[in-house]
């Protein structure tokens, strides 16, 4: 296959999987799926882990469409906090901010936390694969970022990033939204979901979208 629809409202998830396809010379073009189908592209987000929304909500637009399509669910878990924001991870950075994360962290000494990623991707014959990657880390005492695309940093709206901006992978003192868009090729964790789901969708017969 060499296009994909991709279930989301969000363009610049939407850009970070194109490019990282890309970046590794992928060859697939990936395309939004709502502005095909509208509404019939939106689901729920219903679950425990990020496979289960992500694959929950393929199923449920995969249903409607019966076309090849992908999901993506990213869980951010703080240790210290019964692995909140998880589910909540990203209407909490649009609407609260990182800023009250780290009000909520205020005096604690475990500040460990884990980044998740999963995609789902159901194809025509409705075969079903779900891709997973997880960084640890730890949530940083203040913001630090430098200028880049929009799902690396907040450098042009508060939200950028959701969490990269406070959140420290294991073995590194920079946040996620300290690094270039190329060095998360490497180092993020959406881009390593969204690889090997690209790599899986490139060896599919080419559908008809």
């Amino acid at each position: 296959m060499n296009r994909i629809l991709l279930a989301t409202g969000n363009k610049f998830k939407l850009a970070q999987m194109q490019f990282v396809s890309d970046h590794h010379n992928i060859g697939v073009r990936v395309v939004p799926a709502r502005d095909i189908f509208g509404a019939l592209a939106k689901f729920d987000k219903i679950g425990k882990t990020p496979e289960e929304v992500a694959l929950r909500g393929a199923r449920m637009i995969y249903g409607k469409i019966k076309r090849p399509i992908i999901t993506e669910e990213t869980f951010l878990e703080v240790k210290s906090l019964n692995d909140f924001p998880g589910i909540k991870t990203i209407p909490f950075v649009k609407t609260k901010g990182r800023k009250a994360l780290l009000a909520m962290l205020a005096g604690e000494n475990n500040r460990k936390a884990v980044m998740k990623s999963a995609v789902a991707f159901i194809n025509e014959q409705g075969e079903e694969k779900v891709f997973s990657y997880k960084i640890n880390g730890q949530i940083a005492d203040e913001e630090k970022w430098i200028k880049g695309p929009l799902w690396v940093s907040p450098e042009e709206k508060d939200w950028g990033g959701w969490f990269n901006a406070i959140f420290i992978p294991d073995g590194s003192k920079k946040t996620l939204a300290e690094l270039t868009s190329e060095q998360l090729i490497q180092q993020g964790y959406r881009e390593k979901t969204f690889k090997k789901a690209l790599e899986a969708i490139k060896k599919e017969p080419e559908p008809e979208i």
